[in-house]
């Protein structure tokens, strides 16, 4: 009867409210663990529909914010594709702001990683003049100060590295061309102590010998000589107080090394001007070399300090000042040899001149001899012929009368008086003795 309908009315909707709570519990417990893809499907009315509805809504709801911010990870964390941003449909507070707050950090992350990379790629194309200046905080922003450090010591570096480059071309243009070793010193101070802040500077050339024309009172350290300055005011190129100079740029050319002296101390130097003077906080003296010979030695001075990027430039300039140097030496000894080989082909020349000409004049005084010779020759014949017909004249009645004195000076008959045969044998005497005189005159003819 009545209780038996009641009794089937209870059981069935304690079996329905049981089927709806436990499909219910099911879908929150899939929820709750992360597994999106279970929803309410038990039939149901009134309240409990709505409740259904509502859970149902609200799990495609998660479903769907859940593969938007999975996307957006994805294509962020994983693909790194920037600009990814969720986009979640009717969604309201708590969920509309959290919505809002993975599309704030993607975008937070796109514009930040956007920023860093835009430099990067501009540093590597060499463009210095960008920094990273969006807004960060964090880790982030530790990593934008660094990478804006490291662009700042990269800018600096390479500008030193440019200022360092152009100036050791300038420089190394400036002196082509120069052939004289005094007026390339005068250039270098003129160009290079300006260049580096500095208020005085010196050139030392090793070997007076090779510098046109050094006084001798200029000769400051053994085999070196001062041929150029700047800003250094008469008689201050050695100082004999305190640190000499002198003793400077002797140990510097002995030990073929770069010195760098700095807090020197007042009475060292003083650099002039026409208000006053003032002794320098830094000097260098700095050697020139060309194959490990020395050539030079040049001091500075600056009021201030020499940069890291003047001392290396210092470095590589001196190699630049050492073979332009170098070759001015070769060439002007080039040049000595050239002039003195022309010198000696001139007076070579001048010589053979000379000998031609002497030769001249000698096959001249020997043609006058062979003729005088000549006419001596017929002369002597003439001479020998007049002599012999003169002796073969003489010689014939000379004998006859030698032959009658002969005669005589014997007396055989004794017809003559002792007198007469003293005449006669004085007569034979000088006979013979004119004999042998036309005799000797004939041996010298012949």
């Amino acid at each position: 009867g009545v209780w038996k309908d009641l009794t089937d009315n209870v059981n069935y909707m304690a079996d329905n409210l049981t089927g709806q709570v436990r499909n219910i519990a099911q879908v929150a417990t899939a929820v709750a663990q992360g597994d999106l893809s279970k929803k309410i499907d038990v039939d149901a009315r009134g309240e409990i529909l709505e409740l259904k509805t509502t859970i149902n809504t609200m799990v495609d709801t998660l479903s769907s914010f859940s593969s938007e911010v999975t996307r957006v990870a994805r294509e962020v964390g994983s693909e790194g594709q920037l600009g990814g941003q969720a986009r979640v449909e009717g969604v309201y507070g708590t969920w509309k702001r959290l919505t809002t707050n993975v599309n704030e950090l993607a975008l937070n992350l796109t514009t930040q990683v956007r920023a860093i990379a835009e430099v990067a790629s501009a540093v590597a194309q060499g463009d210095m003049t960008r920094s990273i200046t969006v807004e960060t905080r964090g880790e982030v922003s530790e990593l934008k100060d660094n990478i804006n450090l490291m662009v700042n010591n990269l800018r600096e570096t390479t500008r030193a590295k440019d200022w360092l480059e152009s100036n050791l071309a300038r420089l190394a243009g400036l002196m082509q061309g120069h052939r004289d070793l005094m007026e390339v010193a005068d250039l270098i101070l003129r160009e290079l102590t300006p260049l580096v802040n500095a208020q005085y500077g010196a050139f030392f050339l090793a070997d007076p010998d090779t510098a046109e024309a050094p006084a001798p009172s200029q000769v400051t350290a053994k085999g070196l000589a001062f041929i150029a300055g700047y800003g250094a005011a008469q008689g201050s190129v050695v100082d004999t107080g305190g640190m000499p100079a002198q003793g400077l740029v002797r140990q510097a050319a002995l030990e073929k090394k770069r010195i760098l002296v700095e807090e020197v101390p007042p009475d060292y130097i003083k650099i002039h001007s026409g208000l006053g003077d003032a002794a320098p906080a830094t000097v260098v003296i700095i050697p020139i070399l060309f194959e490990d010979k020395l050539l030079g030695v040049i001091e500075l001075a600056t009021f201030s300090r020499f940069s890291d990027v003047h001392l290396a430039f210092f470095d590589q300039f001196v190699n630049t000042i050492g073979v332009a140097i170098n070759t001015i030496i070769a060439n002007s000894r080039t040049e000595s040899l050239l002039g003195e080989s022309q010198r000696l082909a001139i007076q070579l020349q001048e010589r053979s001149d000379e000998l031609q000409r002497q030769q001249a004049e000698l096959r001249r005084s020997n043609a006058e001899l062979e003729e005088k010779a000549a006419l001596l020759a017929t002369s002597s014949q003439y001479k020998s012929e007049f002599l012999a017909n003169m002796s073969h004249e003489l010689r014939t009645p000379l004998n006859s009368l030698l032959i009658l004195a002969r005669l005589l000076s014997d007396n055989p008959d004794d017809h003559l008086s002792d007198q007469e045969v003293q005449f006669a044998t004085t007569i034979h005497r000088s006979g013979s003795d004119l004999l042998q005189l036309i005799n000797d005159i004939l041996d010298l003819s012949k």
